[in-house]
């Protein structure tokens, strides 16, 4: 009984197999090239050929991209000064009008860092003499939250090597910063200033012990106060994240 057993699960386990092997003959050789040729060009998979030149791009956004976080903070979020601002600190209220810069165009800001500068580590790729490398047109999202940002980038990059083809177009990385805890903590007191013309010192001290941080107050004339909110614990290139605006008093 014992054997006639085995026998019936061989019995199935081979007409398993038959089928299997009928569904994958059926899918004919368009269907198969189709699918992997999407693997290489939504980066699933890596080409060996070319996962030097992926990992070097990646590095380059890495750099490019904490470049960003530690340049724009320092100027209110802002990469292309704003209108409004004291050698290049951007004003969030001046004479009378809120012009605290907008959650989209922070991120907006930091995109377009990345866009401009991320070329300078790319270099043409001379560190790659043996590969033809051609590049389109970058795009660049840039997504903030709690804890960290992620930017993503559309970069089609194509590559001649050994008679061969190669794109490589994704990429994508992903850093811890407080810098929207930051950028939340100088709308509070943005809000405040709307409806007074006092500085609270209580509500500062409790503001940055809140979200472990560090303000700093700096009189910049008469009727002009530089903010500068100081992240210690979350370093950015190896230094503390500072996000600098200017608040104006009457």
């Amino acid at each position: 009984m014992h054997k006639k057993a085995q026998v019936t699960v061989f019995i199935i386990l081979g007409i398993m197999i038959v089928f299997i092997l009928g569904l994958l003959f059926a899918l004919n050789y368009s269907q198969v090239e189709s699918y992997f040729k999407n693997l290489q060009t939504s980066n699933v998979i890596i080409p060996k050929q070319v996962q030097g030149i992926n990992n070097f791009v990646l590095d380059c956004l890495k750099r490019t991209t904490e470049e960003a976080i530690y340049f724009n903070s320092k100027f209110g979020g802002y990469y292309a000064p704003s209108l409004y601002n004291i050698d290049g600190i951007p004003y969030f209220y001046f004479n009378k009008r809120n012009l605290i810069i907008k959650e989209i165009e922070l991120k907006n800001e930091l995109s377009n860092y990345i866009i401009d500068n991320i070329e300078f580590c790319l270099n043409d790729f001379k560190d790659f003499s043996k590969y033809n490398v051609t590049l389109g047109k970058i795009s660049t999202k840039t997504t903030l939250y709690e804890d960290r940002l992620s930017a993503s980038v559309t970069y089609p990059i194509n590559i001649k090597f050994q008679d061969r083809l190669y794109q490589l177009s994704k990429f994508e990385y992903n850093v811890d910063t407080n810098l929207f805890t930051l950028y939340n903590i100088s709308v509070s007191i943005i809000n405040y200033r709307k409806s007074n013309n006092n500085i609270c010192l209580s509500c500062l001290n409790s503001l940055a012990e809140e979200n472990d941080v560090k303000i700093n107050l700096e009189s910049y004339d008469n009727n002009t106060l530089v903010y500068i909110i100081r992240d210690e614990e979350n370093l950015i290139m190896q230094v503390p994240l500072e996000f600098k605006f200017a608040v104006e008093y009457e």
